[in-house]
């Protein structure tokens, strides 16, 4: 993300990327991120937490600098890349399976210390693998279909049950909206069969067990705590934290006082530095305009995929579109139940996910005034 906002910025300030290039939805983004910003200034700065505000100061640079180098890459390059993107996402998950055998007995997950990580890369990795293997032609589907496998391998082996529910609804939302019935079956019988195969491989057992865990032992989950915990905290908010939140990341400071669980994590009573829930920390942090600002942006951005989905006539950008639009889904579901919005896990490939996705819209909007342009010299 560092390297994207450097190379955003040197375009903008010696190159010939200019303000005047900016399309319509990136200034909106600009306006939104300011704006938060700037609130989020006015908050005491020792309840301001250092990492997860650098984390978000980073997004916009990335989203920009992939909408600068869309606007200058010619079609060869374009291959370059796509072909650089493929590479890099298959040795990522190669490693990922070794770093799991490697250090299996150090309770590792693959080079995460947390199953849900090792879920969260899983989940977001697999849809890009699915649009390299359908863009793809020849032998390198292979590799595709094999990084799939060993990916839903890991997938289930991760034991996270937050990223399957996060992966499995936003894959049948996505496949529901841009898919045709034959198409949505045909996928829906792929998916079952890789799945079960995976889950064979894995482990029938482990995965049940984990399953019928999460229906017998709900009310025992920390969400179940953390959750209420939270409404008691925005309860207590006044009518100037309702509008504008407490500052990015400052849940961590005021949980303590509010926190029921009943357990020590790691030698601390409440070792929890977020609700676990997208919505109860926009609010609680960023305040009901916060909430507006971010939430309104992100159902904009949805829409408008969908909306051009159906402008855009090239089938590879159609398929990269879907799958932008899942990995969006995943991300948000993912945060509903388990991350921090503002952590690098979730910022970082949602930032590359915003920034693909604004590319593709802008492509759409092209292709509009292209159209109108026509239709109006006809007239003429």
């Amino acid at each position: 993300m560092k390297i994207c906002g450097l190379l955003f910025l040197f375009n903008l300030l010696i190159g010939q990327y200019r303000i005047t290039n900016f399309s319509r939805g990136h200034i909106a983004l600009l306006v939104i991120f300011l704006i938060i910003l700037l609130i989020n200034f006015t908050m005491p700065s020792k309840m301001v937490h250092d990492s997860s505000l650098r984390y978000f100061f980073l997004v916009p640079g990335t989203i920009m600098a992939i909408h600068c180098l869309a606007l200058k890459l010619e079609e060869k390059e374009n291959k370059f890349f796509y072909s650089a993107a493929a590479t890099a996402l298959l040795i990522a998950v190669i490693a990922q399976l070794i770093g799991y055998y490697y250090f299996k007995n150090e309770k590792m997950f693959g080079f995460y210390g947390n199953p849900h990580h090792l879920g969260l890369f899983c989940s977001l990795t697999i849809p890009p693998l699915w649009y390299f293997f359908v863009s793809s032609k020849g032998w390198p589907r292979l590799l595709f279909m094999a990084g799939g496998l060993v990916n839903f391998y890991l997938f289930w082996e991760s034991s996270s049950r937050v990223s399957w529910i996060s992966f499995f609804i936003a894959i049948f939302l996505s496949s529901i909206l841009f898919f045709k019935i034959k198409h949505l079956v045909i996928g829906t019988l792929a998916v079952l069969l890789i799945s079960s195969f995976s889950i064979f491989i894995s482990g029938h057992t482990h995965v049940k067990n984990r399953i019928f865990d999460l229906a017998t032992n709900w009310k025992k989950d920390e969400r179940a705590i953390i959750w209420p915990d939270t409404l008691r905290m925005l309860n207590d908010n006044s009518l100037k934290d309702w509008a504008l939140g407490h500052g990015i990341g400052s849940f961590r400071y005021y949980y303590p006082k509010y926190c029921t669980y009943p357990k020590k994590i790691n030698k601390q009573k409440c070792p929890f530095h977020f609700p676990h829930n997208i919505i109860l920390q926009i609010l609680f942090e960023n305040g009901l305009s916060g909430f507006i600002l971010i939430f309104g942006g992100l159902g904009l951005l949805f829409f408008n995929l969908w909306k051009g989905f159906y402008r855009i006539e090239s089938l590879s950008d159609r398929y990269m579109l879907i799958t932008s639009f899942a990995l969006l889904l995943i991300n948000l579901i993912t945060c509903l139940l388990n991350k921090s919005f503002y952590s690098k896990y979730v910022l970082y490939s949602f930032s590359l996910t915003i920034g693909v996705s604004m590319m593709l819209i802008d492509k759409t909007s092209h292709k509009k005034l292209s159209t109108s342009l026509k239709k109006s010299n006809a007239i003429k």
